[in-house]
């Protein structure tokens, strides 16, 4: 188990330093110059909006850009959607957005040049920002008004006075009557949906949506973002795996000093792959269910006087088990053929729990036999953690796991183990994505 964790932790160091790695997608940055120039763009599907980006041209030319010399940029990610920036002038709202408010309902504006995030396009565009604080803000503007972003405003502050230690919370939703300005020629678009409308990014955007395309839905929406999403992919398992059964404290039946043979049998099941945004393909979310069986004797040998006095143990498991896995997975390189490690939690139900004690009395040529089970209280259920390592490419895939389960046994005076060795073999179903 030590050189296991070793060859872990190393795999996780490299993978974690991976995630930092450049990801170039295609990309086009339009200079301060009103040039478009065509290429790839260092793509690390940011948090907060960029202040900078770095740029390579097709021959290998890197540049890097910032907002003295790029209007903005566009980013064809590979899940088939785009992200459009551009620079703007803007005033922006810096009054604190949580806990602790400020005592002021002033709106608190400063004077900023930044990439907005663009979130849909039309009549009206709505743009997104995401502060150094972690605040953020959404800005529109109307076409055929020919404005600027200007913040749609929501503000929290205290509306007590500070020295009677009570703070009461007001809140300034601005943002609402600044939509039915923009909107109000919808007649698609009522005051009772705005009023009821939050202060998110998601839910602004389609009501921008929605306004964009009243009266010309084919035409009036040219662009809107679309999030990175979760998205399944569904893997085929199976392999070998290696179980070593053993008890510890005490017993009536003597079965924490019996020596269990070690089982090699199988594993099948299915696995569901999600990767997180924001990690480049490489930090996933990986349920699997399993059904995997084993079986298992040992033997003790309780001497009392001699050899024609003493009492033999006989245990016997034959199990099988659904097991429910909920595991992380942390990839080296988001494509191809790449290592992999892989941990987290497993519980399993034992759909078969044979288990028999043959116990042998054994008196000079006499010879007793009683038969009874080996765990008259079988616990069903049990719990596990799991690590593991492997290799992975697009279709197909290889793991070497280990798992210690806390086994069948629920007494106050007697623990049961199980540890499981896996070697896993992958196939992946399903279109690339």
């Amino acid at each position: 188990m030590t050189k296991l964790s070793t060859i872990i932790l190393v795999l996780l160091g490299i993978s974690l330093t991976s995630l930092a790695q450049k990801k170039l997608e295609k990309g086009v940055v339009y200079t301060i110059n009103g040039d478009s120039i065509q290429g790839q763009i260092d793509y690390k599907n940011w948090d907060q909006n960029p202040e900078k980006f770095t740029f390579q041209t097709s021959n290998g030319v890197k540049t890097k850009y910032d907002l003295t010399t790029a209007k903005g940029f566009k980013v064809f990610r590979s899940d088939g959607f785009s992200e459009v920036y551009e620079r703007a002038i803007v005033e922006v709202e810096t009054s604190p957005y949580r806990i602790p408010y400020s005592f002021s309902p002033e709106l608190d504006y400063q004077l900023d040049t930044v990439f907005l995030q663009v979130l849909a396009l039309g009549k009206v565009n709505l743009y997104y920002l995401k502060d150094k604080e972690g605040k953020e803000h959404l800005f529109a503007s109307k076409v055929e008004e020919s404005s600027k972003p200007t913040e749609l405003i929501l503000k929290k502050y205290y509306n007590s006075d500070p020295s009677d230690g009570q703070k009461n919370i007001a809140t300034i939703s601005k943002y609402r009557n600044q939509l039915t300005a923009l909107t109000i020629d919808c007649k698609d678009i009522s005051m009772a949906t705005i009023n009821r409308l939050p202060y998110k990014k998601g839910a602004i955007t389609k009501l921008v949506e929605k306004y964009n395309q009243c009266g010309n839905k084919e035409s009036q929406n040219a662009y809107t973002f679309q999030k990175q999403k979760l998205k399944p992919q569904i893997w085929l398992n199976a392999g070998l795996t290696s179980t070593e059964l053993s008890f510890e404290g005490k017993s009536s039946n003597k079965i924490e000093k019996a020596d269990f043979d070690q089982n090699y049998s199988w594993v099948a099941g299915i696995g569901l792959n999600f990767y997180i945004p924001r990690t480049k393909q490489r930090l996933a979310i990986y349920p699997e269910l399993l059904l995997r069986s084993y079986s298992t004797e040992g033997f003790y040998k309780d001497q009392i006087y001699n050899e024609e006095n003493h009492t033999n143990y006989n245990y016997s498991f034959d199990l099988l088990y659904l097991k429910l896995n909920a595991l992380v997975k942390l990839r080296l390189k988001p494509e191809g053929f790449t290592p992999f490690i892989i941990g987290g939690v497993s519980g399993a139900y034992a759909l078969k729990d044979d288990n028999t004690l043959v116990k042998e009395n054994v008196t000079y040529s006499t010879k007793q036999v009683y038969n009874s089970p080996a765990i008259k209280d079988f616990r069903s259920f049990e719990q596990a953690w799991v690590v593991g390592f492997g290799l992975e490419g697009n279709r197909l895939g290889v793991e070497f796991r280990y798992e210690n389960s806390n086994g069948m046994v629920d007494y106050v005076e007697l623990d049961s183990s199980v540890k499981t060795l896996y070697l896993v073999t992958r196939v992946r179903l399903g279109k690339k994505n």
